[in-house]
């Protein structure tokens, strides 16, 4: 799933990334980690509430997905 949301998370950030959005991003970033992991207790059958020990932001950057805040703070920081 991580592999076909990146290259639209890369559309958009780059897109988007020429404004001043990085309080935006970072909420876009919480709420698309919150969505996979509701999708992931969904696959794995875990109840309860938001298992961020379970599923924390780490795990998301280890399987390499993009972060918009990241792509929006390169992009401010780059020159042109």
């Amino acid at each position: 799933m991580i592999e076909d949301l990146n290259p639209l998370l890369r559309g958009w950030g780059n897109y988007f990334g020429i404004g001043d959005v990085l309080s935006l991003t970072e909420d876009l970033d919480k709420w698309i980690r919150m969505r996979l992991r509701s999708k992931a207790r969904k696959r794995f059958k875990s109840k309860g509430g938001i298992d961020h020990h379970r599923f924390p932001n780490r795990m998301f950057d280890d399987l390499g997905l993009v972060r918009l805040e990241h792509l929006a703070r390169a992009r401010h920081l780059s020159p042109g």
